[in-house]
């Protein structure tokens, strides 16, 4: 940590806290504060209660553990995390004290700073994490069968968050807690600049993530509609030859069957009539065989 970095925070905390001392703000007024403070507040219950109920039925009801469901437990303990460290912060900081002073100590704002990138960085693996059992299970269905287990997909979520949480804790140590103007009654929470670090972490975070979900769903779009075209065709060709309407072909490895029955079919009473028809003649024509068995043998008898 060189000098000038903390001379230049220092130097803009002072002017940041003298420009506060003569110029008033638009969040101090009472008519923007109190409107905010409520807005601030309903977000946080929502946030805080709505992850706290999901995780608590996937954990809780058996039949929700599925593969999807522990990904999404995850994502909602990334925003449980957001809902403690960052916006109820926000409220109190921002909207709750005068020219947006921070009155939680260093402690609390090396949290804050930590959970404020931890979280969207943990989200993002998460998410390419569910695009990628999603391909496998897609396009390599086999493989997923013997791949995608329980414990992989836990030693992967456990990855995930010690990598995010390595990589942000430059943000933690760097962040710095000032109290400026003479009575010592406005403090500001910053950290130092990284731009060779933000520039790293934009590239994995961001850049590698959004590249990898684009071509994972260009190759489960492509899929989807050369199986759809497909289907049709087979569908139309063998309901052509086929006299009982079903069709036989492979999707994806397995053998798939189409039956021509639809729920919007019109009905047609002519045809059901002479169907009805054929069925009373077999019936008609099975009993007499019956009796002619029947007498047939008392004859011999």
């Amino acid at each position: 940590m060189s000098n000038n970095t903390n001379t230049t925070i220092e130097e803009y905390a002072l002017q940041y806290g003298n420009s506060c001392m003569y110029d008033p703000e638009l969040l101090d007024e009472p008519y923007v504060r109190y409107p905010l403070i409520s807005i601030y507040i309903f977000v946080f219950l929502l946030c805080f209660f709505g992850n706290i109920f999901t995780m608590l039925v996937i954990c809780t009801h058996p039949q929700m553990r599925t593969a999807t469901n522990f990904f999404l437990a995850n994502l909602a303990a990334a925003d449980f995390l957001v809902a403690i460290f960052c916006i109820l912060q926000n409220m109190i900081h921002i909207v709750g004290f005068n020219h947006a002073s921070w009155p939680l100590g260093e402690t609390l704002c090396q949290m804050y700073l930590l959970v404020l990138h931890l979280v969207p960085c943990a989200s993002v693996a998460i998410l390419v994490a569910v695009s990628l059992e999603k391909y496998l299970a897609v396009l390599h269905p086999l493989t997923a069968l013997k791949v995608l287990t329980h414990r992989l997909r836990v030693l992967v979520t456990i990855a995930i968050w010690l990598v995010s949480l390595l990589m942000n804790m430059p943000h933690f140590y760097t962040a710095k807690h000032f109290t400026i103007n003479p009575d010592k009654s406005l403090h500001v929470c910053m950290r130092e600049r990284l731009p060779t670090w933000i520039t790293i972490s934009f590239f994995v975070w961001y850049v590698f993530p959004l590249c990898t979900l684009a071509y994972i769903y260009c190759r489960i779009g492509l899929l989807l509609c050369r199986t759809g075209s497909l289907s049709n065709s087979t569908r139309r060709s063998s309901e052509s030859q086929s006299g009982n309407g079903t069709s036989w072909h492979m999707v994806n490895g397995r053998m798939v069957a189409f039956k021509r029955e639809s729920l919007l079919q019109v009905p047609n009473g002519s045809t059901d009539r002479k169907q009805q028809k054929r069925r009373r003649q077999k019936e008609v024509e099975g009993r007499r065989k019956v009796k002619r068995n029947h007498q047939e043998r008392k004859l011999m008898d």
